[in-house]
């Protein structure tokens, strides 16, 4: 509870500052006129802290291992890392934000994984993979393979949606 305060209290201070920062450099623009140079080609804007943000998600609630948890876990990243994709650019950064969020068993098969201060996956896809491969379990009684047919179906939704 208090690193997910922590987590909070740092992003909320970055925003701040962040609009500090625009507006003191719109209160300077205004109080110093700048004559048109034509000489100057004009440069694209930075985006602004309200397009950097977008909506307000809490983080995914952390990840046992419990089997029936497994696909909740990853959708729930999946949807924060899309919301999130400026701080987490990089599939080292990706999983490094998943890893924070393992606990009981599913951190303690990380443990062994962990090689001296760097994770062995090679990306996020491999490590969402290999998630899924050690804990998504057939839950409620469900065969394996129409576990899997459910999460073709799900995909091919997702992909439907994006046309």
């Amino acid at each position: 509870m208090l690193l997910e305060q922590g987590r909070q209290l740092h992003r909320l201070t970055t925003v701040i500052e962040a609009i500090m920062e625009e507006l003191q450099a719109k209160e300077a623009a205004s109080s110093t006129p700048i004559a048109p140079s034509r000489s100057v080609p004009a440069t694209p804007a930075e985006p602004s802290v309200s397009t950097m943000l977008g909506p307000c998600l809490s983080l995914p609630d952390k990840f046992t291992g419990k089997p029936e948890h497994c696909t909740g876990f990853l959708m729930q990243c999946q949807f924060f890392l899309l919301q999130q994709a400026h701080l987490y650019p990089a599939d080292e950064a990706k999983v490094s934000f998943m890893c924070s969020l393992l606990s009981g068993e599913a951190l303690e098969w990380l443990a062994p994984v962990w090689s001296g201060g760097s994770l062995p996956f090679h990306s996020y896809e491999a490590f969402t993979q290999l998630l899924r491969s050690v804990f998504q379990h057939a839950t409620s009684g469900r065969e394996p393979i129409l576990q899997e047919m459910a999460q073709d179906i799900t995909e091919l939704i997702h992909i439907r949606s994006c046309f």
